[in-house]
């Protein structure tokens, strides 16, 4: 029997626009972009192992979400290096 949040999270994937859910993502990007800069400028030498750019980081983040909200198939796995979703055999 499902859980109630995985059916809720399933029913919301659903009314999911891809083109409104690139619009916030993009929107957010622009919106704390200077946050960002001084939160990572907080950060010190610790900053060199993050991106400087939000978007970029967003961007990226993004990409790995598309994968589980478009319900990668079983098995599938993100790869980091190369920022794509593959499927083990």
């Amino acid at each position: 029997m499902p859980k109630k949040y995985d059916v809720e999270f399933k029913a919301r994937a659903a009314r999911l626009v891809r083109d409104d859910l690139d619009d916030r993502v993009a929107a957010f990007a622009t919106m704390r972009a200077h946050t960002w800069v001084v939160c990572r400028g907080s950060l010190g030498r610790q900053a060199e192992q993050v991106a400087e750019d939000l978007a970029y980081l967003v961007a990226h983040v993004a990409a790995c979400a598309d994968g589980v909200l478009s319900g990668s198939p079983a098995g599938a796995r993100w790869v980091a290096a190369s920022r794509t979703w593959t499927t083990i055999t």
